[in-house]
């Protein structure tokens, strides 16, 4: 089973589903790569994918929503303590932040519409992990998924701000080639990775 997972995502929340069934099912062999770029299923051969965002060209396709992608904006008490707490989006720009090269972050804006407001990223990082131990550390404001900052808010070592302009969350989509809608093994991947 040729597999393609984005790569954060892919390795907290489905890698350990992926192996529990591997585990279960021992003729069943994983081909995994963890990718945050788009993939043509049918032109790379790949059996399952799973994507965050919508979604296009569904023509040979099949596509189950499992999940949302809500971001948010947080930092550690520390750095709040510190610096303040920014109450509309356009304060951003006088925070430090931590993010990637893009120079502005996506909000709802007062009126509930999705703006992009900018923002100052002195600390710039590719990787959404080293973004949060930089945000643990007190480093300055992040903008991160629900899913990886979530254990660290009920810890209380990060504080959401700016949760009233919070953007739309984006949906999570398996994507399966419809040709191989009734293979035993795609269905059973394509199950396990929809469990909660």
């Amino acid at each position: 089973m040729r597999i393609d997972l984005p790569n954060i995502y892919g390795r907290i929340h489905l890698l350990p589903k992926l192996l529990k069934l591997a585990q279960k099912h021992l003729k069943l062999r994983l081909n995994l790569s963890f990718e945050e770029r788009k993939i043509d299923l049918i032109t790379e051969q790949i059996d399952v994918s799973v994507r965050f965002g919508e979604l296009d060209n569904l023509n040979d396709i099949i596509a189950r929503q499992i999940g949302q992608n809500q971001n948010r904006i947080c930092a550690s008490p520390i750095y709040l303590n510190l610096q303040g707490t920014p109450q509309v989006p356009s304060e951003l720009i006088q925070h430090i932040c931590i993010g990637s090269i893009q120079p502005d972050w996506l909000l709802n804006n007062e009126r509930g519409e999705p703006t992009r407001f900018p923002v100052n990223i002195p600390h710039i990082m590719n990787d959404g992990d080293a973004r949060l131990q930089a945000a643990l550390m007190g480093l300055g404001l992040v903008q991160l998924p629900d899913w990886l900052v979530q254990p660290y808010i009920e810890q209380g070592s990060l504080i959401p701000v700016l949760t009233n302009y919070e953007p739309n969350p984006d949906p999570i989509h398996i994507l399966w080639q419809k040709k191989l809608h009734l293979q035993p093994k795609v269905k059973a991947v394509v199950e396990a990775l929809s469990q909660p």
